[in-house]
């Protein structure tokens, strides 16, 4: 009897020692799930032509007025954004409105401003702003309940639309802006037309003669192309052979001065053949064998001419011009046999 006392005893003080690590064991949570990384700021979803208070510590009123997709060299005080042939700008038109009972500074670092493309690549605004009305770079202070127009420009890729805009303060808080169908399109014929957005610009752009086009910082025409056999700066072509005279025109459509030389603009010809014919690397002026070399003032434009000596029995094909690193135009000189 001891011994199956003692027993019973034993069994009992087993199930009270371990009876409450078997509860917490069944009842015990779950570990939570740890995940590292960043939130998304904090932020509004906008909407064009819709005022937005931005900022908590010093706050402003923003509204987003309009966007524009543009290959067009553009310019904030004495600064010139132009693109590579690959590139296009996205230009920013918004207000902005002081709410504070306190002038409050304005200036480019107001606002961190980024596009994000459909790769969600961010792509930085130009660091700069102007003022709408005088283009002017903006440095100045709004009174209270004053306001004013002003725009940014961001450069882009030359492909496909740009899907979201980003404001930020400097206190990060964000508005995000979805530009899709919102921004205005390129116009042709920069515009691929296999793009129904409007957002790609073509880097390859066909063109017409007598037709201005923005080249990259400078705007350029070809005015006609014709064969002769007559000397060109002081010589003859070769027995057999032709020339083929390009004249053209440049153009400064900015507010500063722009240089134009040589090597400003550079031609490539093509022949009916398929095979190219080099370019000399000779730009004169139309009516006198002088090497081209102009300052151009605003609105000012200067007339040029190149010549390639061609096969007299081969046609022409094509001329592309492009200046620097810009996007190349194209014409058909096809019927120029």
């Amino acid at each position: 009897m001891r011994n199956a006392a003692t027993t019973i005893i034993c069994l009992l003080a087993w199930a009270v020692a371990f009876a409450p690590v078997a509860d917490a064991a069944k009842t015990k949570p779950p570990a939570k799930r740890v995940v590292l990384g960043t939130t998304q700021l904090n932020g509004d979803q906008a909407q064009f032509a819709v005022t937005y208070t931005l900022g908590k510590v010093d706050p402003l009123n923003v509204t987003l007025d309009s966007a524009v997709y543009t290959v067009e060299p553009q310019m904030i005080g004495t600064g010139i954004y132009s693109v590579d042939a690959g590139e296009k700008l996205l230009v920013l038109n918004y207000t902005l409105h002081n709410p504070n009972p306190r002038e409050r500074g304005l200036g480019w670092s107001t606002f961190e401003i980024n596009a994000v493309d459909a790769k969600d690549t961010n792509w930085r605004f130009c660091t700069a702003v102007g003022m709408d009305a005088t283009k002017e770079t903006c440095n100045m202070s709004l009174k209270p309940a004053q306001k004013t127009k002003v725009y940014t420009i961001i450069k882009v890729p030359a492909k496909g639309e740009i899907p979201k805009l980003m404001f930020q303060s400097r206190d990060k808080l964000v508005l995000r802006y979805d530009l899709r169908g919102k921004v205005k399109p390129l116009p042709a014929p920069i515009a691929d037309p296999s793009d129904p957005t409007g957002g790609t610009a073509l880097e390859s752009v066909p063109a017409q003669m007598g037709t201005f086009y923005p080249m990259r910082e400078l705007f350029g025409k070809i005015d006609s192309v014709t064969f002769t056999t007559d000397k060109v700066n002081g010589r003859a072509p070769a027995k057999g052979k032709r020339y083929a005279v390009i004249l053209g025109t440049a153009r400064n459509n900015l507010t500063v001065k722009l240089s134009y030389a040589w090597g400003t603009f550079r031609p490539t010809l093509s022949v009916a053949d398929g095979g190219e014919i080099r370019w000399n690397g000779t730009t004169i002026y139309p009516t006198r064998d002088e090497t081209v070399s102009a300052t151009l003032a605003p609105g000012q434009e200067v007339r040029f001419r190149w010549f390639f000596e061609v096969p007299s029995d081969l046609g022409l094909q094509s001329l592309a011009v492009r200046q620097g690193n810009g996007r190349s135009y194209s014409y058909d000189l096809s019927a120029m046999k």
